[in-house]
């Protein structure tokens, strides 16, 4: 059988190289015989002239889709290369550019013998091959910083990074937002290279191939997925977006390490602390068809927990809602200070009626903002926190109206729930179980322990402000003869 060369990718720091073949940028090649079937890059607008190890693409679907992020200059240009059992590459160069339903993808059919691909800007780019199809995608890394919120003062809510450099040295790609410190608002973000979270690829004639193009902290929580100034990893594989607490004048930083295929990024600069707002209501009040039947003085009115301080217009509720069914909300209790609307309103609608009302029936968090002239139905996201879960945040399994979770271990229980709209710290919307009745942190002093054991089911029923620690036993050979420590719960 005729033989091969392939070259393999190594790093060589301060020894002298004494390879057969080199490349600029400080990598260097060793010789492996017969080149590993599979499907590769090449070509001067690449950094990999021959088959190469690290040039190599991952599969993404077997048989149908493969795709490797990689570095490409505007000088030159690259090929596809299939290698079959034989260990001899067929090369492919640009075919006709085929119709795509995403601007920021370019379809190009694969055709033997003919010139490379060339792209017009120097960068990190995503390219996903079709062997099947004989299709390559090439998708550029345009990155941005991403939020249903205002990220800017001038009302932007999408923030572009710089155009990315490149280090030839340690093969890192890296993104800034700008030269200098830049004001950015507090708002939940995600990083995004294409106009949406998402874009598909062709994976057969009538099927197709969802990409996430959204990147993300490894936090499971809002609480938890922040930037600091120290590198964090970024995984698409996760809907829980970034959380920036506090405006302020910052810098943001993303990286990828060509060799480890990781993305990075941190934040650095100065908060911006301003005050909580003033002057507005100190209680609020929730009426309607099934919260009270408009009667202000039922016991079904719901009194909503304030969040963060008395008086800066925010509260806060979890409640089931039918859709159809009307509801107001009233500083006072009385139809004379009734509202259903502040000005900006999510999730829900008035009717010609004058009230508010949900088109989908569900648990929903409502969250109330008067300076922000907002009200929000969203969904609940519920966590626990504390010695009782080992230190870690669990989230709140959500089934019908009720949420659990188990603990861990023993020790203290603490509870909190999170609003898109609210980005202070996480106990200004922190609650507990005492007696059966779930009592709501509001502004006051922080919660009294309450302490667990292990493997303990917690429920939660929001509707009823009731809560359970489900602690049974079988049969009286359940009970310990000896312990270091009782615990008394109850309903």
């Amino acid at each position: 059988m005729k033989m091969k060369t392939i070259i393999k990718l190594l790093f060589v720091f301060s020894l002298p190289f004494i390879f057969c073949r080199c490349a600029d940028d400080g990598i260097h090649y060793e010789r492996e015989i017969n080149v590993p079937e599979g499907i590769y890059l090449t070509g001067s607008a690449s950094q990999f002239s021959v088959e190469a190890i690290n040039g190599k693409m991952n599969v993404i679907k077997e048989g149908t889709l493969v795709a490797l992020n990689t570095w490409l200059t505007s000088s030159g240009d690259f090929y596809i290369s299939l290698v079959g059992p034989d260990g001899q590459p067929v090369y492919y160069g640009q075919g006709a550019l085929l119709q795509n339903d995403n601007s920021e993808v370019s379809t190009y059919s694969l055709a033997p013998g003919t010139g490379g691909f060339r792209v017009m800007e120097d960068g990190l780019y995503q390219l996903i091959v079709n062997p099947l199809l004989k299709q390559v995608n090439i998708v550029p890394f345009n990155f941005r910083l991403t939020s249903k919120f205002e990220l800017t003062e001038d009302g932007e809510n999408e923030l572009f990074l710089q155009k990315p450099s490149y280090d030839h040295i340690n093969h890192v790609a890296t993104w800034v937002s700008s030269g200098e410190l830049e004001v950015i608002l507090p708002a939940e973000f995600s990083f995004n290279y294409t106009d949406n979270t998402s874009f598909d690829v062709k994976e057969t004639d009538t099927e197709k191939y969802t990409f996430s193009s959204m990147y993300t902290g490894t936090g499971g929580s809002i609480k938890m997925n922040v930037l600091t100034e120290e590198y964090a990893e970024l995984t698409n594989q996760s809907q829980v977006q970034l959380n920036l607490k506090n405006k302020g004048e910052y810098k943001v930083t993303l990286q990828y390490e060509v060799l480890t295929g990781k993305f990075f990024a941190k934040m650095t600069g100065n908060e911006i602390i301003e005050p909580e707002p003033e002057g507005y209501p100190e209680k609020l009040y929730m009426i309607g068809d099934e919260f009270g039947n408009w009667n202000w003085n039922s016991t079904n009115v719901v009194e909503m927990a304030p969040v963060g301080q008395l008086g800066n217009g925010a509260f806060w509720t979890i409640k089931y809602f039918n859709a159809g069914q009307g509801i107001k909300w009233a500083s006072e209790k009385s139809d004379a200070e009734s509202f259903a609307s502040l000005g900006t309103n999510v999730n829900y609608v008035v009717g010609s009626n004058g009230r508010a009302t949900v088109e989908t029936s569900g648990l929903y968090l409502v969250y109330v903002d008067m300076n922000r002239n907002l009200i929000a139905f969203e969904k609940p996201a519920v966590y626990g926190i504390g010695e009782c879960f080992d230190g870690q945040e669990v989230s709140f399994d959500l089934s019908g109206q009720n949420f659990s979770a188990v603990t861990t271990t023993q020790g203290n229980l603490q509870m909190y729930a999170t609003s898109d709209y609210n980005n202070r710290d996480w106990n200004t919307m922190e609650f507990n179980i005492y007696n059966g009745q779930i009592y709501y942190r509001g502004v006051g002093a922080a919660l009294e322990p309450v302490p667990v054991a292990s493997n303990i089911p917690i429920e939660l029923d929001f509707s009823q402000d009731r809560g359970k620690i489900a602690v049974t036993f079988a049969s009286p050979s359940d009970v310990p003869s000896t312990a270091k420590a009782i615990y008394m719960v109850c309903d």
